[in-house]
């Protein structure tokens, strides 16, 4: 066709027939035009093809991300909840005797009040995707917000754990050790113990193995202890307010798990 228009417009030349020559000419451009977009609409939607294609497979791997970080934030707070249940416990034992209780269970929540859960989220996706300058494949603009704000929610969580941590490390458990013989109250069956039973089965993991009977002054002396009743009543709270921050952190995972199981459900 536009060899068609070249040789009209030649020929309007030589006739001298300016008017169709200039009308052949527009034609010729026009097709020339049209020819450009077709090639630039067929490359767009190739492109947005590739684009929603990549948009899933992030949003699958985001889906896994999350799920497991549902999971470690609900450990996180379970282990925090044990440990406010055995400071209570501990509170009880001491006023109201523990003659009746086994002395391994005693020994159990004093141990259990020396724990710093801490929330460790899986981020590699969520970090990629922010630094990658892939951001721009998700269409959901809630999901974006959350995930860009993110890891100031895991950073705040974070904040709170390091001040228990620090307590716990430089205060509460030094005095327990300097003052008490901690073998004597050292309970070694727990919840991190049941955690590792498969390495330690393997022999990929060594146990380590100073259990001895607990001894039962040494814990009613730990007790009566004013400055242990005091480092308690600092272990519940700063775990208590561990877990409302926690709870801030899994309302925003269970969120951001809305928006990718609704994006997925849209783009398969």
């Amino acid at each position: 066709m536009a060899k068609v228009f070249r040789k009209r417009r030649s020929n309007s030349i030589l006739d001298k027939k300016f008017k169709r020559y200039f009308i052949y000419a527009v034609g010729e451009i026009i097709l020339v035009v049209i020819g450009i977009l077709i090639a630039l609409g067929i490359n767009n939607w190739n492109e947005e093809i590739n684009n929603r294609q990549q948009e899933v497979k992030i949003l699958d791997q985001l889906l896994i991300e999350y799920t497991t970080n549902l999971e470690e934030i609900d450990n996180k707070i379970s282990m925090r909840n044990m440990i406010v249940e055995s400071v209570e416990k501990l509170f009880h034992y001491a006023d109201e005797g523990f003659s009746d209780i086994s002395i391994d269970t005693v020994g159990l929540c004093i141990h259990r009040t020396t724990y710093d859960p801490t929330f460790d989220p899986a981020d590699g996706v969520t970090n990629e995707l922010l630094n990658s300058g892939k951001f721009y494949l998700l269409e959901n603009e809630e999901l974006k917000n959350k995930l860009t704000s993110w890891f100031r929610v895991v950073s705040e969580l974070n904040e709170q754990e390091e001040l228990t941590a620090k307590f716990v490390y430089e205060r509460y458990l030094p005095y327990i050790l300097e003052n008490f013989d901690y073998r004597s109250i050292k309970k070694t069956k727990t919840v991190v113990d049941n955690q590792m039973n498969k390495l330690y089965s393997d022999g990929e993991v060594r146990k380590l193995n100073i259990r001895r009977d607990i001894n039962r002054e040494t814990v009613e002396e730990i007790l009566a202890d004013k400055g242990v009743q005091s480092y308690l009543i600092l272990v519940g709270g700063l775990n208590q307010a561990g877990n409302l921050k926690s709870i801030d952190t899994r309302n925003r995972i269970l969120e951001i798990l809305e928006n990718i199981k609704s994006e997925l459900e849209l783009k398969k």
